[in-house]
């Protein structure tokens, strides 16, 4: 028996090889790398907050993208890179009401813990939402310039150390 074959479509399969996996790395304005970046803010006067809801100690900092040792990662890689979500759980790491605000856990403050933290998006002005996912698109260099401040929730809250932290997890295409 004759039998004709002829396509009926096409499969087509892509992919990347990058030279490892990436993470980020503090700098001007953060320390360390991979599973520990660290900004420290500016110590300020508790009168430095004049109403509920004002902010202040702003401080700039810059996550870039790196090589698990710290070395750049090459264009491919960064590339790769589609989208970073900054993560956490609402209550333990963000206040539910205000999703922007992270939680101050450090042991030594009061319990009524009044001071918070906001992380700034790459625009400068807009408090990044940890409710949400992917808020840090991608960047053609690798380099997210963020800044950090402190938020209150009453004028002249009472004086405490203040620690919070977010989870971060990169997103490849």
């Amino acid at each position: 028996t004759n039998s004709a074959v002829a396509a009926d479509g096409t499969i087509t399969i892509n992919g990347k090889v990058i030279n490892g996996t990436c993470t980020l790395t503090g700098s001007a304005g953060a320390t360390g790398t991979g599973t520990g970046v660290t900004v420290q803010l500016d110590t300020v006067r508790n009168t430095a907050f004049a109403a509920a809801s004002s902010t202040t100690g702003e401080k700039n900092f810059t996550l870039t993208v790196t090589d698990g040792t710290g070395g750049t990662c090459d264009a491919l890689t960064v590339g790769a890179v589609k989208n970073i979500t900054l993560s956490g759980t609402s209550g333990t790491n963000y206040v539910a009401s205000n999703p922007s605000w992270l939680i101050n856990t450090d042991a030594s403050a009061p319990t009524n813990k009044d001071v918070f933290v906001q992380i700034l998006n790459v625009d400068g002005t807009t408090p990044i939402d940890f409710s949400l996912t992917r808020q840090l698109s991608a960047s053609t260099t690798g380099a997210y310039a963020l800044k950090a401040r402190y938020i209150s929730n009453k004028a002249s809250p009472a004086p405490q150390t203040v620690k919070t932290s977010i989870n971060y997890t990169l997103e490849y295409n």
